[in-house]
């Protein structure tokens, strides 16, 4: 499931981590784990977006969180990148 989780990202799109679930068929709860895992890998970066999420699954903090492959040293905040 960590390869499925990969490849999602890989189309260099930013996602929370509901998406990530739905787009590889798993709950959020569990895609959340293993992008934690990817994330002390480094594999993985985490952006907070500040706004707030409104799912009430009780999941996180309340705030909604991005992630994304990482890259090269100095990759942008995906929240604020212009396409």
């Amino acid at each position: 499931m960590l390869r499925q989780v990969l490849r999602t990202l890989e189309s260099g799109e930013a996602l929370d981590a509901t998406e990530i679930a739905r787009r590889v068929g798993s709950k959020t709860d569990i895609v959340l784990l293993m992008l934690t895992t990817l994330e002390r890998q480094g594999r993985v970066r985490r952006w907070s977006t500040g706004a707030q999420c409104n799912q009430g699954c009780g999941g996180c903090d309340g705030e909604v969180e991005l992630f994304a492959l990482s890259t090269a040293a100095g990759q942008t905040d995906p929240a604020t990148r212009q396409n």
